[in-house]
């Protein structure tokens, strides 16, 4: 049977198209990094996230364009149609181009079944702590979430995007954290305090109340010293006295201003109310409540923290400590 002739378009990492001879040809340099990535897999035993952490480490780019190498870079070649090509066939038929591989390594690669990035990602937006809703609890960096697939199923995480732009020196302890679990842990607790809903009303009408008691109390001090200066303005004989007296109450009035605009927002209870059945909502309806009820969500290595506009404990905390 006659060779199949090597594909049209933009050519596999570890060739280059030699358009004299209109035919595939092994760029030596990029045949020595395949090489080497295929080694790390079966001799060291490395994912292919670690993988591509060694390979920028040695400033061994991953395209033409001088492109860091990623996760989904690295496992593009242990798809097995890539393999197959890397060992100079294609549908299940030898092909014209030079190999990089042997059949037998070829056969051993498949036999590690290396996870992959091929395969239908999961929209983004399907992911119920993403799009601003939690942070990292160690920089406050966004955070996103990415998935792994195996041959039995689509395993997907949260991490701190920080951390995956900037390298662990930005970001030195943030980790990965699977979503089922974090998510559970965020739709109970949005339950819990539904089902304290009185309590909950309670203590924050309480805590709106002391607010509003301390704040006036001190507004009433600053009027009584702006009072007290204008008093004593026609006293002040000197220019530095009457503009230092000036600068006095200008500060006062700002700080007076940044009192009145503490007064927090009465917080709407029908929203928290509306979660009573989160858990049957779609996706896009428990985002929105997500964003109406929480304040702030943190994710840690260990724990989630949230913060909510309303007190839940009769303490007058407004933070709960959740540890996975």
């Amino acid at each position: 049977m006659e060779p199949v002739k090597s594909p049209g378009g933009v050519p596999p990492f570890g060739y280059q198209w030699n358009i004299a001879e209109k035919h595939l040809e092994v760029n030596k340099w990029e045949r020595n990094i395949v090489l080497l990535i295929f080694k790390y897999a079966l001799k060291d035993n490395l994912s292919p996230y670690n993988i591509a952490k060694s390979l920028n480490k040695y400033n061994l780019n991953s395209s033409r364009k001088g492109k860091l190498w990623t996760y989904k870079s690295v496992s593009y070649l242990f798809a097995p149609s890539r393999i197959d090509f890397y060992a100079g066939y294609q549908h299940d038929q030898k092909g014209s181009w030079e190999p990089i591989i042997t059949s037998s390594m070829a056969a051993e690669l498949k036999k590690k079944n290396i996870v992959t990035k091929t395969g239908s990602r999961p929209h983004k937006n399907k992911y119920l702590l993403t799009g601003g809703i939690a942070h990292c609890g160690y920089c406050q960096g966004h955070i996103k979430s990415a998935y792994y697939k195996s041959a039995a199923s689509i395993n997907a995480y949260y991490y701190c995007s920080t951390r995956s732009v900037y390298g662990k020196d930005k970001c030195p302890d943030s980790k990965t954290i699977i979503q089922g679990i974090a998510d559970n842990i965020v739709i109970q607790t949005i339950k819990a305090q539904v089902q304290n809903l009185n309590n909950i009303q309670k203590w924050t009408a309480k805590y709106y109340s002391q607010q509003a008691r301390d704040i006036s109390s001190k507004v009433n001090e600053i009027d009584t010293k702006i009072s007290s200066l204008l008093k004593g303005l026609n006293s002040i004989k000197s220019i530095d006295g009457v503009s230092k007296a000036n600068k006095e109450i200008a500060d006062l009035l700002a700080q007076k201003e940044k009192l009145l605009n503490l007064k927090l927002d009465r917080f709407d209870f029908n929203k928290l109310l509306a979660a009573r059945n989160i858990e049957k909502k779609n996706i896009d309806q428990q985002k929105e409540l997500l964003s109406s009820i929480i304040k702030k969500l943190d994710l840690f290595g260990d724990k989630i923290v949230i913060e909510f506009p309303f007190v839940i404990s009769s303490q007058g905390s407004s933070k709960l400590e959740k540890e996975f």
